[in-house]
């Protein structure tokens, strides 16, 4: 091996080796003449991938070098979606080329260690001479060395952080060669560990910007206000610059400027300290920002630069988190910075568009999960209100039981370097209100060096660590994924203790821990990942968030995640397909994992985003005699910026409504609002909270908050479809099946099968598939369990039980009556006893299920296809949105209507979708006819109705898989057990979302049809 790559091996290789001729970290503030001083290099690249790094071509660097042979790349991207090497999607592993064990330990495979080598130009003008040229990455992922007309600029390592190096030496007027080599492991890789796709490359933009030498090399800012004054104090640290410096605020509310004062920058660093009176509190109710200006005048140039500030003090007092005096509870997310083609370079729109719907949904803080992001996010979260964790990026997951960083000081140089370039860059942000350490990286030494690197320059937020096991490095107790029952433990000041499938579970990837109540006592709580949202999931979220408000020592938690992780890829015949792990070819791989989002990648609302923005809501509604409560839950709005709509319904048919424009509520406060009597007839009230004038995230109008409240005790909601006459049912038996008509309708049953295999109106079949017993749905994520990881154990699943039963239904006529025409059959069905009666009399035919289980069930009901000229559904109940028996808060009871192909809802890999909860009818019509189904007796049942059969939804491996048109396939049950979602990958179901054995279900649906008029 040559000395040049043996010195590149030495870099990648060494633990302790984290940078070279890199820069300090900096805020990023706005520069006035930035677009003047600034060359941006994004575009296409030369480009020459290496399966190893002793086949990088030697010289490459030179800008003589012949470059006419080699690929191009667009920059910023990743190689790997650009035909060079393999995606790889691991949660919690690492790619085969990094060892993570033995002696292979924290190594670097040298038989698979692909780089890249990239080539570009760019121009200087001649007036940059003399100025302080930087050469500025956004991001590199794993490594880089970096090289400018031939000649080394550094070594980076940190593949989340910004990388700068002072490249004044290195440039010469007009034409320049940058060189980079990309490694896409290194030893930094073991530390970027996270639930991602392993992806490598120069993953954000690349600039060169001269800067003035008088010019500061970075002004931190550190802005505090007194809760008990109101004045606030603005404290910057100036780095480096020479001439006289002026500092200016500006007030947004009301656009006026003060000079704070002026100084004189002297010395490598220069404090400058000063009081702002009355100072307008920053919090995510109210982020009331001022600009901050700071001018250096040098020599008849002046350079300035400004920034967003925001007063606000975080503390903790007892066990509360505190911003500004008051409590606070995290109404949170984690966040990817991730988009399904550019990856992480994410364009500024979908980034608004992410904390815009985050908003909207009622979140109001948002963890850095696992990784710094671009300013550009703290700026959006400073402007609209959201509290942020900042997350250094640190995280081994795979080898943190195995010391890694642990007690190991080789890697202790890297963990404080990725911690420091994190505080320093956005120490300034108001937003930011703790910093986390990392994530799943063990614990150990290198966790008190990274608190210490925190605590060095900023000592104005708290510390948080999930990892800490005895509480020495976080100021918080952090959890993951705690159930409802953990969080009451915990909020009532006991021991927290871990059960036998706890410590099973941490043997596999789990960390679940146990606490003393003297080891938390003192401190506030946070979940800092709960709520796994993974598809079609996020269960009695409601649950969690109560017991948030509940207790005062509980500060909220952050659900599981923002957004999908999915890669787009266009297929040829111009579907796109939403790929995870294994869709590349990768081995290993954790598969569809990467789907845990309440966004889908593109940005779509999955189902569960309806379900955060109810239970997130800041406001409780309360019933009350002569109008309704409002209990406010925000920490600082007085609900002055909202009006009150009310609307009462009969059955979901509006009879009266109205408005109170004056609602204002004091934060922690309660109010009665009172509404005029209510017509006679209603059957619900419906209460909202909306904007009354546009806010930075939502328009006039926009409903931020609602309740409903049942009227009274009324009966079923009436089917709105015509009645037959009804009067002329007879029953006949031909060849073992039994048939009811009434005119021109008929409906045909086969008693051995206890299924309905004809339904004809008018001459015309309607029923395209046997009505028949259903007791399986295809699975969720939660109901697969360790199967998600390990499909050789998809047979084991305890649901297939019921798929397997449903082969197996068998039916006997045990009474038929012609004079009264009604037919009942036993059923003899694995795990259950019951009886299906089907009763004519009047307009309708009407299904009596009534059974008992011996196991507990999935779903009971019934599962058909109808014609395809059925294209619509109307129903009566939860709405319009897909909703579950424990993810139904979010839905509301109305009346709604929706094409058959829209009902279905697109999950990256296809499960149970499309279910309406709490109905009382549904209806299926088009140009064929129409088929109606209305509860008579029994509670409300559920119901989905997809363009596809259900073998069809349980085979599919991809969304695009399924058709979105076709003969409509309907369950109708009596009831399905719900979703789940408190761990990640498990149903973990709460006693009122299961279906237990040895309960009696039943249930009676009129059945109700006729042909097209």
């Amino acid at each position: 091996m040559s000395a040049w790559r043996d010195a590149l091996r030495r870099d990648v290789e060494d633990p302790a080796t984290v940078g070279r001729g890199k820069l300090p970290a900096r805020a990023e503030a706005d520069w006035a003449d930035a677009a003047r001083w600034t060359a941006s290099l994004d575009g296409r690249w030369r480009f020459h991938w290496s399966p190893r790094r002793d086949q990088v071509p030697e010289g490459f660097t030179a800008p003589g070098y012949d470059d006419g042979g080699w690929d191009t790349i667009a920059v910023p991207g990743v190689w790997e979606l650009q035909g060079h090497g393999t995606p790889y999607y691991l949660a919690f592993g690492f790619p085969p080329s990094l060892g993570v064990r033995g002696r292979r330990l924290g190594t670097v495979d040298p038989a698979d260690s692909p780089t890249g080598a990239h080539r570009t130009w760019f121009q200087v003008p001649p007036e940059w001479t003399g100025r302080r040229v930087v050469l500025r990455f956004g991001a590199v992922k794993s490594a880089m060395h970096v090289w400018v007309n031939g000649t080394e600029a550094g070594y980076s390592e940190g593949s989340m952080t910004p990388a700068e190096f002072d490249v004044s030496h290195l440039v010469r007027p007009g034409a320049n060669l940058l060189a980079v080599l990309v490694h896409r492991y290194s030893t930094g890789s073991f530390l970027e560990g996270q639930d991602m796709w392993a992806l490598s490359g120069i993953t954000r933009g690349v600039s060169v910007t001269a800067e003035p030498a008088y010019a500061p090399w970075d002004v931190a800012v550190a802005a505090d206000r007194d809760p008990a004054t109101g004045d606030g104090a603005l404290d910057l640290t100036v780095t480096g610059g020479s001439g006289r410096c002026r500092v200016l605020l500006t007030d947004r509310r009301t656009g006026t400027t003060a000079e704070l004062g002026t100084g004189e920058l002297a010395g490598p660093r220069t404090v400058l300290s000063f009081r702002v009176a009355a100072a307008a509190a920053w919090s995510a109710e109210t982020p009331d920002l001022y600009d901050l200006a700071v001018e250096v005048a040098h020599g008849g140039g002046t350079w300035r630069s400004t920034r967003a500030v925001g007063f606000r003090r975080v503390e903790i007092v007892g066990s509360e988190l505190r911003v500004n005096g008051r409590p606070v509870v995290f109404h949170g997310v984690n966040r990817h910075d991730f988009h399904p083609r550019r990856i992480w370079d994410v364009p500024s729109e979908v980034r608004r568009q992410d904390f815009t719907m985050m908003k909207r949904a009622n979140v109001n803080a948002v963890r850095m999960s696992h990784y710094p992001n671009p300013v550009e996010v703290y700026r959006l979260c400073d402007e609209l209100g959201l509290y942020v964790v900042d997350e250094a990026e640190i995280e081994s997951h795979g080898v943190r039981r195995r010391g890694l960083p642990g007690d190991d000081p080789r890697w202790h140089a890297s963990v404080a370097d990725r911690v420091e370039r994190m505080v320093r860059r956005s120490g300034g942000h108001p937003c930011v209100v703790m910093w986390s350490l990392g994530n799943e990286a063990g614990d150990g030494t290198a966790f008190d060096v990274a608190r210490r690197t925190v605590l060095a320059p900023d000592r104005t937020r708290p510390v948080h660590y999930e990892g800490d096991t005895d509480l020495r490095n976080s100021d918080v107790l952090s959890m993951m994924y705690p159930t409802p029952d953990d969080e009451r433990v915990l909020g009532e000041g006991r021991d927290l203790r871990v059960t036998l499938l706890q410590r099973a579970l941490n043997a596999v990837a789990a960390d679940h821990k146990a606490f003393r109540a003297d080891q938390y006592a003192g401190r506030p709580i946070v979940a800092c990942e709960y709520a796994h949202s993974m598809q079609n999931s996020l269960g009695n979220l409601a649950e969690h968030v109560d017991n948030f408000h509940r207790y005062p020592n509980w500060a909220g938690g952050f659900i599981w995640d923002w957004v999908d992780q999915t890669i787009d890829v266009d297929l040829p015949d111009g579907r796109v397909r939403r790929a995870y792990g294994g869709d590349f070819g990768d081995r290993p791989h954790d598969r569809y994992f990467c789907a845990n989002g309440l966004v889908a990648a593109d940005r779509t609302p999955h189902p569960a985003l309806a379900e955060v923005a109810r239970v997130y809501q800041h406001v409780v509604f309360e019933q009350a005699d002569g109008g309704v409560r409002l209990r406010n839950r925000y920490a600082f709005a007085d609900l002055s910026g909202f009006a009150l709509r009310w609307r009462a319904d009969r059955h979901g048919e509006p009879l009266a409504e109205g408005e109170v424009g004056e609602v204002r509520t004091a934060a922690g406060t309660d109010r009665l609002v009172p509404l005029p009597d209510l017509p006679e007839g209603a059957t619900t009230l419906t209460v909202s909270l909306v904007h009354r004038a546009a806010t930075a995230w939502a328009p006039a109008g926009f409903e931020q908050a609602w309740a409903q409240f049942p009227l009274g005790t009324a009966a079923p909601a009436p089917l709105p479809l015509d009645r037959a006459d009804g009067s002329a049912w007879r029953l006949t038996r031909t060849a073992g099946l039994v048939t009811f008509t009434d005119g021109d309708r008929s409906l045909t049953l086969d008693p051995r099968t206890a299924a309905i295999t004809g339904l004809r109106a008018g001459g015309r079949e309607l029923l395209v598939e046997p009505l028949r017993l259903n007791l399986w749905r295809a699975e969720t994520d939660n109901d697969r369990g360790w199967a998600n990881f390990k499909p050789a154990l998809a047979p084991l699943i305890p649901a297939r039980r019921w798929l397997r039963a449903m082969g197996r239904v068998r039916g006997r006529a045990t009474a038929v009556r012609a004079d009264s025409p009604e037919a009942t059959v036993r059923l003899s069905v694995p795990g259950l006893r019951g009886t299906l009666t089907v009763a004519a009399g009047g307009p309708d035919v009407l299904l009596t299920l009534d059974v008992v289980p011996r196991r507990a069930l999935v779903r009971l009901g019934w599962l058909g296809t109808f014609a395809p000229e059925l294209t619509q559904v109307d129903w009566y109940g939860r709405g319009p949105h897909e909703n579950h028996r424990d993810r139904s808060t979010g839905a509301r009871l109305g009346r709604w209507s929706a094409p058959v192909a829209e009902l279905p809802h697109a999950y990256a890999r296809p499960q149970e979708n499309g279910n309406r909860a709490g109905l009382d009818w549904l209806l299926l019509h088009g140009a064929g006819g129409a088929v109606g189904f209305a509860r008579v007796a029994g509670e409300p049942f559920e119901a989905s109705v997809r363009p596809y059969p259900q073998e069809a939804l349980a085979a599919a491996e991809h969304a695009d898989e399924l058709p979105v048109t076709g003969a409509p396939t309907v369950s109708l049950d009596v009831a399905q057990r719900g979703v789940g979602g408190d761990q990640p990958g498990e149903l973990a179901l709460r006693e009122y979302a299961r279906l237990p054995k040895g309960r009696r279900y039943r249930l009676t649906v009129a059945l109700r049809w006729r042909q097209a008029p």
